[in-house]
């Protein structure tokens, strides 16, 4: 099927990796139809931050964009047109008539749209039913999934067979649309790189030394390591004396850099950012350290390298970039028994743990500073690659 939608939906997940990583397909759509109307509808599993929701009616749960959170990633897009954001996890949270009430309110939200087509990016139920009771005709999505009989077009391959971009890029074939290139990208504001800028002035970080970010914050605890592990890595990268360390990151990381802190040789740089505030710095850095995470994803959107800590079973999916020479993966081999049954990682923690799976405990302080040595130093690469 090789027909032009005048005005195409495409039905996203609200986590900010999973937004950036659909950059490259939209990028695709609009300039194959640059004439089209595109719009991104982002079904929130939680808001990413608190201030998130309509500027108005606040009792609405789907509402126009006012460009919070993670929708930041669509704020002056130049493919997005318009997005529609979907407050899933309140709605949950209804019973009985109010939520079917609540539920048909953003059916007929969409249903008013009037879309010629519908991209259900993740291989749920919610979405495909959500674009079939909306009225759209043309329906696409994943066919590892209950309702796939609610879709018209069925790409050949599946989330099980590619990665996450990989897979966005492939979804649209039905369409006629091939993805040429698969770089992620996100516009930073002039605001945002001020404040960059301020951050690095107040805290003396410049570019005599290699600056390292560490963001240990990630959507589920269990993909995040240790409060303690973060700072054994910042006091063994702060005692070797080449690099300037900041932590950074969101306000659900609190507590957890509260208790950071409490194990820390010394202070370092902090900053709670917003999402273009912290693609501001991280565009600044030479290197940025995290888990599974959509800063990750930001980070290397920006053009910077990365270290990801994962857990194994995360690697087809999420292992995302090709050049090892910039985007480095350390995984985890510790693998429960109860995981290795059905090749997925259920995230349990440690007895008396919060924070981290069993799996990730392979990884090791030591294990990352070696990576962060060769990365930044380890003669191998270029120098056009050694620094920004």
């Amino acid at each position: 099927m090789t027909t032009h939608p005048d005005k195409i939906l495409f039905i996203a997940e609200g986590q900010l990796g999973d937004n950036l990583l659909l950059g490259p397909a939209i990028r695709a759509y609009k300039q194959k139809f640059p004439n089209s109307l595109v719009t991104v509808l982002i079904m929130h599993r939680r808001m990413y931050t608190r201030d998130s929701g309509p500027s108005g009616d606040k009792l609405s749960l789907i509402y126009e964009s006012n460009y919070t959170g993670t929708s930041e990633v669509y704020r002056n897009h130049p493919y997005v047109d318009e997005v529609i954001e979907i407050d899933r996890k309140t709605l949950r949270e209804l019973k009985g008539i109010k939520r079917v009430k609540a539920e048909w309110a953003c059916i007929s939200y969409v249903r008013k749209q009037k879309f010629s087509a519908a991209v259900c990016t993740f291989p749920s139920e919610r979405f495909s039913t959500l674009a079939f009771l909306s009225g759209i005709k043309v329906r696409i999505g994943d066919k590892d999934q209950k309702l796939s009989y609610l879709l018209t077009n069925i790409p050949e391959k599946c989330t099980k067979d590619l990665n996450v971009l990989e897979y966005y890029c492939c979804l649209l074939e039905p369409l006629g649309v091939k993805c040429t290139s698969k770089e992620t990208f996100f516009n930073i504001s002039g605001t945002a790189e001020q404040f960059a800028d301020s951050f690095f002035e107040e805290h003396g970080i410049s570019e005599s030394k290699k600056v390292i970010a560490i963001h240990p914050g990630a959507s589920l605890k269990s993909r995040q390591m240790s409060p303690q592990f973060f700072a054994e890595l910042v006091n063994m990268l702060v005692k070797k004396g080449h690099y300037d360390v900041f932590l950074c990151f969101s306000e659900f990381d609190r507590a957890y850099i509260y208790i950071l802190r409490k194990y820390l040789d010394r202070p370092i740089p902090e900053a709670e950012t917003t999402v273009p505030e912290l693609a501001a710095l991280l565009k600044n850095c030479s290197l940025a350290i995290m888990p599974d995470s959509g800063p990750r994803h930001l980070a290397a959107a920006v053009g910077t390298k990365t270290i990801a800590l994962m857990q194994d079973f995360a690697g087809k999916r999420w292992e995302i970039y090709a050049d090892e020479s910039r985007h480095a993966v350390i995984m985890s081999h510790n693998i429960c028994e109860t995981c290795k049954r059905d090749g997925k990682c259920y995230g349990y923690t440690p007895e008396g743990e919060i924070y981290g799976s069993r799996c990730m405990s392979s990884i090791k302080p030591a294990d990352v500073f070696s990576r962060v040595e060769s990365f930044l130093n380890y003669k191998y690469f270029s120098e056009t690659n050694e620094n920004k």
